[in-house]
């Protein structure tokens, strides 16, 4: 395939000169120039493997891409245009004008869980996040409260792409104790995204589609998106996956930071843990660092949430058990993190502040001692003060504690010269 593009260039006779910015330029400044021109062209991982296979460098590398375009069905026309497109011109702002400029305030839709941005709903299937965007999308715009905090009133929009009409009914109905919800409420199901042509997606077409919602609605405030993954457009092949997550969500913080508004997106967590309960959101890091707020809910002791299927939907019509979870903030504004205890109500499944969260003393030391298992199951064996070191955050008392407690359990076995060995049957346990 490469091979013809190469013939293809030798063919041609008048050769347009290169832009002056790309004369050195790299496939990826060249990919850029192609989208800055609005040629109506998008540059896939297809083209970028086959001029990886031309070896071709500077202006040669501009007549092979050329060659491409033309391969491609694009008119000389608008190659040409490429090859005029200026050159983007960057605008400074002055450090000391910024220090005098007088800037809005950020709007905060709930205080320390709802601000401008774009912001990730995370946690495992079935925890309960559905119920936290509904208690949401009907109190934000009926000015209520959302986890005991007040709302400022607003319109907001509900992508709930994991629900019929009948369960949307239901549990708006639940949130609001039979009352009808208050205008300015609004929600698109799965269906409504079908439109000739195919389904809209992040990357074709759906960022467009919000801002003409945006544009019709001045007044919205929140949009929410449940899933993620029913929202994601292809990957290209070759494309670093870090890349692809920052180039899914980047629209919709630009939009959402453009116009002063709450976008919030579901997603899941991974079934494996991480030291660091954030590092499990489903995906790369990039993620993570997109998100300007991220809340993490999870059930109390079910952290790893192993056994669900991570791309199942909630198809369940039974209301989740009432059973309190926890729920973590981070991100960049963020002037006081959450870290509470959170429980859903009996008769509307809103989501409750219990308090700040806090381990009780006994799941502490289990906590604990699964650490400390875990620690020497790896190594193998350990002695005692090879375990101290590993855990400086605790006491020696409370590490002798646990290895004794270990060993009563079973667990451990106390070998000649006080080092700690996991017996064989507990290394497939952990």
């Amino acid at each position: 395939m490469a091979e013809n593009v190469e013939n293809l260039y030798h063919q041609n006779e008048t050769p347009v000169d290169p832009p002056s910015e790309a004369s050195c330029g790299s496939i990826d400044e060249f990919a850029a120039l192609i989208d800055r021109a609005n040629v109506g062209y998008k540059f896939t991982g297809s083209d970028r493997r086959l001029l990886i296979g031309c070896a071709a460098t500077g202006t040669e590398l501009w007549h092979t891409v050329r060659a491409l375009l033309l391969w491609r069905g694009m008119t000389k026309k608008s190659v040409n245009e490429i090859a005029a497109a200026p050159a983007a011109e960057l605008q400074l702002t002055s450090c000391r004008d910024l220090f005098y400029e007088t800037l809005p305030e950020m709007v905060s839709l709930i205080p320390d869980l709802l601000y401008e941005g774009l912001i990730g709903i995370i946690g495992p299937p079935k925890v309960g996040k559905g119920w936290l965007l509904y208690d949401m999308i009907v109190n934000v715009a009926g000015g209520k409260t959302v986890l005991g905090r007040p709302c400022v009133a607003a319109e907001t929009i509900y992508l709930t792409l994991e629900d019929n009409k009948r369960r949307a009914q239901s549990r708006i109905s639940k949130i609001t104790r039979g009352e009808p919800p208050s205008e300015g409420c609004y929600v698109l199901f799965s269906s409504d995204l079908r439109v000739e042509g195919g389904v809209l997606t992040l990357g074709n077409g759906l960022e467009e589609a919000i801002a003409n919602l945006l544009d019709r609605h001045p007044m919205v405030r929140f949009v929410a998106i449940d899933t993620l993954g029913r929202v994601t457009g292809r990957q290209d092949s070759g494309q670093a996956s870090y890349n692809f997550d920052v180039q899914t969500l980047t629209k919709l913080q630009t939009m959402a930071l453009a116009r002063h508004i709450c976008i919030g997106v579901v997603h899941h967590t991974r079934k494996a843990n991480a030291a660091d309960s954030f590092d499990t959101i489903l995906g790369t890091q990039g993620l993570r660092g997109t998100f300007d707020l991220t809340i993490l809910v999870t059930r109390l002791g079910d952290d790893d949430d192993a056994e669900a299927d991570l791309d199942e939907a909630d198809n369940s019509d039974a209301d989740e058990d009432c059973k309190p979870a926890r729920l973590r903030t981070e991100g960049r504004d963020v002037v006081k993190a959450l870290d509470i205890r959170i429980e859903q109500d009996p008769e509307t499944c809103a989501w409750q502040d219990l308090g700040k969260f806090s381990l009780t003393t006994r799941q502490a030391q289990d906590r604990i001692r699964q650490r400390v298992l875990r620690k020497i199951i790896e190594h193998g064996n350990a002695r005692r003060e090879a375990v101290v070191e590993w855990f400086p955050e605790c006491k020696p008392n409370t590490i002798d504690g646990c290895l004794r407690r270990l060993v009563s359990a079973g667990e451990l076995r106390n070998t000649e010269h006080g080092t700690y060995a996991p017996n064989l049957t507990t290394r497939g346990k952990v």
